[in-house]
């Protein structure tokens, strides 16, 4: 594929940052914006990259079906995402202040708040992720969307949820991992049967990252500073919520306050309750976690 004919659908700004980035490489250093067919026998090639957009933002991110373990996923999470962000804000009293989207991906989180609070004052953003591949995407998204150096500051870290990050925070997001990523996963692991970064939360249940986001999150938050966590969680019988149970004594230690619990969707990847990781699940939830420190 030709630069040239890239140039006719992607923002100059983005094919730039790409190259600085090499996003455009795998790590053998081979040309990888585009793989060759399954099917030998067509002789035709598919896009690894696609793009997606939000009012007037835009997204790099990994091309479906997204099965490799550093894959770069945007899906209708993110938008939920975004629509739980939104409603954030509206209880995010600071003029700017520093955000961190831990756990970035694209950067999805990250950009969409920088976005939304770029003329309430000075907004310093960080990205984090475990994920190296992840970095690259959120770097060359971000100077996509906010090319400019009088825009939004931002900072990207390789961490483990805050262990190589220093705060403290005024605002501090996820839209984590949450399921169980096994070889027999429905929507399946990788070939090599290893999980996917963007989608195994750890543990039993795939809670795991999300209990340690609110404990490890509580120590490098600002007072009067909120925690905004979208998050899947099992349900079990008798609408038994495992995560709450387990975050809810992290709330008082932790020196914060709830402020909202909310179901955003009900019941989400049913076809996961047939496997063997979910044999005591009876649905699947999405909700949004917010947060404030006293």
């Amino acid at each position: 594929m030709g630069r040239s004919l890239l140039e006719k659908w992607i923002k100059p700004s983005l094919l730039s940052d790409m190259d600085s980035v090499q996003l455009l490489k795998n790590v053998d250093g081979k040309a990888s914006f585009v793989q060759a067919d399954d099917d030998d026998m067509t002789q035709t090639t598919k896009s690894k990259i696609r793009f997606s957009t939000h009012d007037n933002l835009l997204w790099a991110h990994s091309s479906f079906p997204t099965t490799e373990s550093d894959c770069i996923f945007f899906g209708p999470d993110t938008f939920r995402y975004f629509y739980f962000l939104e409603k954030t804000v509206k209880m995010y009293h600071e003029k700017g202040g520093k955000v961190i989207d831990i756990g970035a991906g694209s950067g999805a989180g990250g950009i969409f708040l920088a976005n939304l609070l770029k003329d309430q004052g000075d907004v310093q953003v960080t990205l984090t992720d475990i994920n190296p591949t992840a970095l690259l995407y959120s770097r060359a998204n971000a100077t996509a969307n906010f090319p400019t150096k009088d825009g939004p500051k931002f900072n990207f870290v390789l961490s483990d949820i805050l262990k190589n990050v220093d705060g403290p925070f005024d605002l501090i997001v996820s839209n984590p991992p949450y399921m169980v990523d096994t070889e027999e996963s429905k929507s399946a692991a990788d070939k090599d049967g290893a999980a996917r970064m963007y989608r195994n939360g750890g543990g039993t249940l795939g809670i795991e990252l999300s209990v340690r986001i609110v404990r490890e999150g509580a120590e490098k938050l600002n007072r009067g500073g909120l925690i905004a966590l979208y998050t899947g969680i099992p349900i079990l019988a008798g609408n038994v919520d495992p995560f709450f149970s387990e975050v809810k004594p992290l709330i008082e230690e932790g020196g914060l306050e709830l402020v909202r619990y909310e179901e955003i969707d009900p019941d989400v990847w049913g076809e996961e309750l047939s496997t063997k990781a979910y044999g005591d699940v009876e649905r699947i939830s999405v909700i949004g976690l917010v947060l404030r420190k006293k």
